[in-house]
């Protein structure tokens, strides 16, 4: 339950609120079987390895291992996006949500992992879940490691993960275009993404597997001009589904043969 406004609202509630609302209730509504009939597999990753080990405190959920490799038709198969959040307690959330695209403009969330870490191991385990993922493409919403995670920005940049999201960017030294690591959020980059996410919804497009991940989608509201969370809720898992719309709307998977 969420509180806003001064009123406590449950989600059910939030989907009458049309006039907050930023998602349409109905389309929300239509996501909800899919999420409460899967259930989901609790992982940890092992250091050593990478790979998932299962534990029942597991903080990744995964429901869909990576398919097999003679499987791939489109590259990238799978993309992640990385919300960041803080590392103690009671801060906002870091998510890492893996989504299977291998059908065209369809976002399918296969594994999250959800939980409170420092951000060079917040990139490590995003690495190994994308090397996991068939060098899935990896995204980082990058406000967070520009700003308090620099030096986890530049070992990012030389990890050898061979498959970084990149933005456009000008660079006020050179005065040339460049590309930096990451999406970077503004209220114009939000706008946009926020928007592919409600395309994605209207559209059928997003297969959702995470029942609380639909929860942050009923109290998130408009005030004003901007969007955001209801007052004491959460827009983490939210934000890795948007940015994982909008990256695959600027740059859709292509077939393997055409990569070569």
């Amino acid at each position: 339950m969420c509180p806003t406004f001064g009123v406590q609202f449950t989600p059910d509630e939030a989907f009458s609120n049309t006039a907050l609302a930023v998602f349409d209730p109905a389309d929300l509504s239509r996501l909800r079987p899919g999420a409460d009939a899967a259930s989901a597999r609790r992982y940890e990753l092992d250091p050593r390895t990478g790979l998932p080990v299962a534990t029942p405190s597991g903080r990744l959920e995964i429901w869909a291992h990576p398919c097999p490799a003679d499987q791939l038709r489109t590259k990238p198969a799978y993309v992640i996006a990385v919300d960041v959040g803080g590392c103690w307690e009671g801060a906002d959330w870091s998510v890492i949500a893996v989504f299977d695209v291998r059908t065209p403009g369809q976002l399918e969330v296969v594994a999250q992992w959800r939980g409170h870490v420092h951000i060079d191991r917040l990139c490590s385990l995003a690495c190994a879940l994308g090397r996991y993922y068939h060098r899935a493409l990896l995204i980082f919403e990058s406000n967070t490691l520009e700003t308090r995670g620099t030096h986890a920005l530049e070992k990012l940049g030389r990890s050898g993960y061979p498959n970084l999201y990149r933005r456009q960017a000008f660079d006020t030294v050179t005065n040339t275009m460049s590309t930096r690591i990451g999406f970077h959020t503004n209220a114009a980059t939000k706008a946009a993404a926020i928007f592919e996410l409600t395309y994605a919804l209207r559209d059928g497009r997003l297969i959702e597997r995470s029942a609380a991940a639909i929860d942050e989608m009923a109290t998130y509201i408009r005030r004003g001009e901007k969007t955001e969370a209801a007052h004491g809720c959460h827009d983490d898992m939210l934000m890795t589904r948007a940015i994982a719309a909008y990256a695959l709307a600027q740059s859709p998977p292509r077939p393997l043969k055409s990569l070569f």
